[in-house]
């Protein structure tokens, strides 16, 4: 057996991971999906894909998202003919390895809602159930964002002196350090498929949201609004003009993922037209503990 580790994957690898995550989905009945594009990352030296060889044979990969300084999540799979083997604990501990030189504190495994043996891998791993999220995607059939209540506009950031306005919007909404929101605003500008907005409200920036595009499907992700402008109407309004957006550039499907535990945000994007899919359960191992 070989294990190799990789800061970004190449092409070809990029093609044997999605052929075995593929074959695992098969086989477990899920629709689970690694997350191997590694240009959010805050550690751009931090090896983010672990591989397993038997000879020329990728029997089993770990794959780590980590836009945050202090926590990463982890997907993996292993080829149903080579489980039971300790294979998935020989790569973990290689992330784990990774994960203590950059004094990352928490890893969450990121396991599909119909995974039958989560909570049993959770109890293995000795990690805690930390939170279920929801993935939903929109339904053209009814647009219920044909009327906005507030006069907003949504604005894409195109250069590196708009910033200070996403920097400072993500440090208010969401309580990021400044260099973590740097770090981001960097990656989504210089991402090929990744755009970012900013929500005006009589000239004044009080929200944000970000959309990954692939081919024709769009990935909603980052959308929130300052405290003060919250319950009035405004996420709303900004998500229905993004959807709005999409749908000029022939959007196949628009999805978003929320978590379980704030029902304020999923009744917003159901009133929007989104519609629960499928759910995602994560694990929490503290490295520290």
């Amino acid at each position: 057996m070989k294990i190799e580790k990789k800061i970004m994957p190449d092409t070809l690898l990029v093609e044997q991971l999605r052929a075995l995550e593929s074959k695992c989905n098969a086989y477990d009945k899920i629709q689970s999906s690694a997350c191997i594009d590694v240009s959010m990352n805050y550690y751009e030296d931090m090896n983010s894909i672990f591989l397993m060889y038997e000879e020329d044979k990728l029997i089993s990969f770990i794959s780590v998202f980590a836009p945050l300084k202090h926590e990463i999540e982890i997907c993996g799979f292993t080829d149903p003919e080579y489980r039971q083997k300790g294979y998935f604990s020989m790569l973990l501990k290689e992330v784990i390895n990774e994960a203590n030189k950059f004094n990352i504190k928490d890893l969450l495994f990121v396991f599909d809602g119909k995974f039958s043996h989560s909570e049993k891998l959770g109890k293995k791993l000795n990690a805690k159930l930390y939170l279920t999220e929801y993935f939903l995607t929109y339904s053209f059939k009814d647009d219920k964002c044909n009327k906005l209540k507030n006069k907003v506009v949504i604005k894409e950031v195109q250069h590196s002196t708009e910033f200070p306005i996403v920097i400072d919007l993500d440090k208010r909404i969401f309580k990021e350090d400044e260099d973590v929101a740097i770090s981001m605003a960097k990656a989504i500008l210089a991402s090929e498929t990744r755009s970012q907005y900013v929500c005006y409200h009589d000239k004044k920036p009080i929200g944000m949201i970000n959309v990954d595009i692939n081919n024709d499907e769009a990935m909603i992700f980052g959308l929130g609004v300052l405290s003060e402008y919250r319950g009035k109407g405004y996420a709303k309004d900004m998500l229905c003009l993004l959807i709005h957006e999409l749908k000029k550039v022939d959007i196949s499907s628009i999805s978003l993922e929320v978590d379980s535990n704030n029902p304020e945000a999923l009744a917003l994007y159901m009133s929007c037209g989104f519609e629960k899919v499928k759910s995602f359960e994560y694990y929490r191992m503290d490295l520290h503990d």
